[in-house]
């Protein structure tokens, strides 16, 4: 009876230089394998690089639609300001209300500066203020100035500014005392919506918030 032949003594040992040629092939095939690796990292980077690049783009962009549209909102609300002075002299219970020409301001305080009362900065100051409104109060016909800042979003630097300049016209009011104007100066500040910071901040430096109730219409054509 013949033995049964074990099927591994039939496969013949791998030669050393077939071990070898194996080993190459696998090394080969791990570095294929890492380089596609790396250049599949690499697109993915680019990628990624592109589309942060791209957001980046978009960003700005908006920035500069906000910026534009923040500008345009500003520039409306102060022309509606202008055209409206009755609201600001019914917030503070005054009437006769007429707007004063920036220009009429500017010849004011250039007199002012010639005489001494106010400096050169203070008299560009005051000519930056958005509208100057003259009223009287009801109450006892008193006149006043008033100095207004417009902004569709009232901010703290808004209730600076108003607080400053009709400080500079008080003191050309009162010291340089110009013919056509008398009385005092009064900050208002005016927009569709105030920041709470600003809004505790006007109430302490006595400037007048007066909310302008169709803001949003600054912006919306008529239907």
């Amino acid at each position: 009876m013949t033995t049964p032949t074990d099927p591994a003594n039939d496969q013949q040992s791998m030669s050393f230089s077939e071990i070898r040629a194996l080993q190459a092939e696998n090394t080969r095939a791990i570095a294929a394998l890492r380089a596609e690796n790396a250049e599949r990292a690499a697109r993915h980077d680019k990628e990624m690089a592109e589309i942060r690049d791209a957001i980046a783009r978009l960003t700005q962009a908006q920035n500069r639609t906000n910026q534009d549209v923040s500008t345009l909102k500003g520039w409306g609300l102060e022309l509606y300001c202008e055209r409206n002075p009755e609201i600001f002299a019914e917030a503070l219970s005054m009437g006769e209300e007429e707007v004063i020409p920036k220009r009429e301001i500017m010849r004011i305080g250039s007199e002012a500066v010639r005489t001494g009362v106010i400096t050169p900065d203070q008299r560009r100051n005051l000519s930056r203020a958005d509208v100057y409104i003259y009223a009287r109060r009801e109450s006892d016909h008193q006149p006043f100035c008033l100095v207004v800042e417009a902004s569709f979003k009232v901010g703290d630097d808004d209730v600076d500014l108003a607080a400053d300049r009709a400080e500079i016209l008080d003191i050309v009011l009162q010291k340089y005392q110009p013919r056509n104007l008398n009385g005092h100066a009064i900050p208002i500040v005016a927009g569709a919506d105030i920041d709470i910071g600003a809004s505790f901040r006007a109430k302490t430096f006595n400037v007048t918030y007066v909310p302008i109730q169709n803001g949003n219409q600054l912006t919306n054509p008529p239907e």
